[in-house]
């Protein structure tokens, strides 16, 4: 019997059996870790962030105040028309041309606690004059089908209890104006929390 040998397997089994362990373990508080963090959510729909470099530190994001704008017939014509949806082309627009929230990183983490069982994500804002644009809307005449465009970045999606999620952009954000969106496709139901990446203005 090679006992040299032998000596050898068992130490390199072992090794592995404390790799294993270990990184395990970093698994574990890593999760205990999260789940301590989502603890903290607030109970009421929303849209937290994560504070970098302060433990457990979660607060929320406003949300921001959304207009549909379309030509001033079109306008009238809603007005006076019983179908609550006007063919046309419209602009789904937020107020202001920056957000009050900065972000400190171009990789930031949010909680979503989602208000009812819908998409959501996070959407790079067109600038524009006195504000911000979401998207623009084609509704087809006779159908009222809707035709939305909406810029999604993409993201990483974790859920963390019922109807709440952690996310994040897969890569690190351009300088910019961006917004979390909840959504159905084609309801027009918009509800949204904007925040910035870089100086305001720049």
């Amino acid at each position: 019997m090679d006992l040299d040998r032998t000596k050898k397997d068992a130490a390199e089994r072992q090794a592995a059996v404390d790799a294993d362990a270990k990184e395990q373990d970093v698994e574990d508080k890593a999760i205990r870790a999260e789940r301590k963090e989502a603890a903290q959510v607030p109970v009421g729909p929303g849209v937290y962030y994560v504070v970098p470099g302060k433990v457990d530190k979660i607060e929320s994001l406003k949300p921001a105040e959304v207009s549909v704008n379309s030509s001033k017939g079109r306008t009238v014509l809603k007005v006076l028309s019983p179908i609550p949806i006007v063919p046309g082309k419209s602009s789904v627009e937020i107020k202001g041309e920056s957000a009050a929230y900065r972000a400190p990183v171009d990789k930031p983490e949010f909680y979503l606690r989602l208000s009812d069982d819908e998409r959501f994500g996070i959407i790079k804002l067109t600038k524009k004059k006195n504000g911000r644009l979401l998207e623009n809307v084609s509704i087809l005449p006779v159908t009222n089908e809707v035709i939305e465009d909406l810029k999604l970045v993409a993201t990483f999606k974790k859920q963390v209890s019922e109807r709440t999620y952690k996310i994040w952009p897969e890569q690190p954000l351009e300088p910019g104006e961006y917004a979390l969106v909840q959504y159905t496709d084609g309801a027009l139901n918009w509800q949204l929390w904007d925040f910035g990446v870089g100086p305001a203005g720049k």
